[in-house]
């Protein structure tokens, strides 16, 4: 640790330090240090030890603890290994994507870039194992424990469902391979013991743009082809998706009409698979208040 503490103004006094942390636990962090608890929650629920070089500043109050709205930091914070279990979080993400394998986190070798200003601390895009799934997260948590992140999943075709496959194959021309990679794009909002994960999008429209483009280039490479060269509306057809071809914005909006349909398609079978975890539900409940009504009866008759 070295640094200052500045008692100049002995009203405001404030603290200026570098933290130089070797190895130390993740959770006992979480447990000691009221700056952990406030900014980084989700360190109450994970395993593992970090190594930091943070530079931190602020303001003290009269009881000698930092005033957290006048904290700012900044520095990069290393995992060798450490896992998530138990979190809201995580559960919140699995009940949405009703993905099978994606309840626990793995991290290993993380280099997390962190920085704390104006009551937030950020972290840039990083990547770890969200159960089997790659996953890119970046985003920040606020003085009250505002979550406001967004995460880059990558699933494989085969697991997101058959009606979303067919709409893909609709627009693509082609069905993807189970083991094709589809981008979820999710929102994190709430707070660490509440939160609220939305789904905000798919990857899946820079794929469509690239089989548009490549479609409509085919399509103007036949139409030139000797066969069709005597045809009068050959020149016109060639002319028109010549111009498709060239013209990023048409096939940015063909792309993004197609991203809709999908997005659409993504939706509707989330909320298949919620309401038939729910109709489960619903009669493995049934099926229980009947056998007590009948155990109950039996034993009435046995009286």
């Amino acid at each position: 640790m070295d640094g200052e503490y500045d008692t100049r103004n002995i009203e405001k006094p404030n603290f200026d330090f570098v933290l130089d942390i070797n190895q130390l636990s993740i959770k006992e962090s979480f447990n000691t240090f009221n700056t952990v608890q406030t900014f980084a929650p989700v360190a109450k629920n994970m395993t593992g030890n970090y190594s930091t070089k943070f530079t931190i500043s602020g303001d003290l109050g009269q009881d000698m603890m930092p005033l957290m709205n006048s904290i700012s930091g900044s520095g990069l914070i290393k995992i060798a290994q450490a896992a998530l279990k138990d979190s809201q979080v995580i559960s919140g993400i699995t009940s949405l994507t009703k993905l099978s394998n994606s309840d626990e986190v793995s991290i290993k070798d993380l280099a997390l870039s962190v920085s704390i200003k104006d009551g937030r601390l950020s972290v840039k895009p990083f990547d770890i194992k969200l159960g089997n799934y790659k996953t890119n997260i970046s985003g920040s948590t606020g003085l009250e424990g505002d979550l406001d992140y967004v995460l880059d999943m990558d699933i494989p075709a085969g697991e997101i469902g058959s009606q979303l496959n067919n709409t893909l194959a609709s627009l693509t021309g082609s069905a993807p391979k189970d083991s094709d990679v589809i981008k979820l794009k999710i929102g994190l909002k709430g707070t660490y013991d509440k939160p609220r994960p939305a789904l905000i999008g798919s990857g899946a429209q820079a794929q469509v743009q690239e089989k548009v483009t490549q479609a409509a280039t085919d399509e103007a490479k036949k139409l030139v082809s000797k066969e069709l060269t005597s045809d009068p509306n050959a020149q016109k057809a060639v002319d028109s998706l010549a111009k498709i071809v060239e013209d990023p914005e048409a096939i940015k909006k063909m792309a993004e009409a197609a991203q809709k349909k999908i997005e659409d398609s993504i939706k509707t079978v989330l909320a298949a698979k919620q309401k038939a975890i729910e109709d489960s539900i619903k009669k493995a409940a049934a099926e229980e208040a009947q056998k007590k009504i009948k155990d109950l009866f039996k034993k009435k008759g046995g009286n």
